[in-house]
């Protein structure tokens, strides 16, 4: 069963926890695995948790920005298993500063 849930809530979400100071103090942000509602835990922020939030079975934690492993390794492993012959290539753009940006 597949559950709508709002992609500007999803990116609202992911941008908050994504910000500096939402990185650095307790912020979190929960999806409803059945009703696809968006709760938000943290400073500043003023909504009453449902009592069951922790409950995996009911809600997904949504995930900060570092637990992605966007860095440069994800691009290293990709590029070892579907490019390896640009291996050295992508390695040498990697090297210089200011490369993942």
């Amino acid at each position: 069963m597949s559950v709508p849930v709002s992609l500007a809530e999803l990116l609202a979400a992911y941008e908050w926890l994504s910000a500096g100071q939402a990185a650095a103090i307790d912020c979190q942000v929960y999806v409803g695995r059945k009703t696809g509602s968006i709760h938000w835990r943290g400073e500043g922020i003023d909504e009453e948790l449902p009592g069951d939030i922790e409950d995996g079975n009911l809600y997904i934690a949504f995930p900060q920005k570092n637990e992605f492993d966007l860095g440069s390794s994800l691009v290293l492993r990709f590029v070892k298993k579907h490019l390896p012959q640009h291996q050295e290539a992508v390695h040498a753009f990697f090297r210089k500063k200011g490369a993942y940006a």
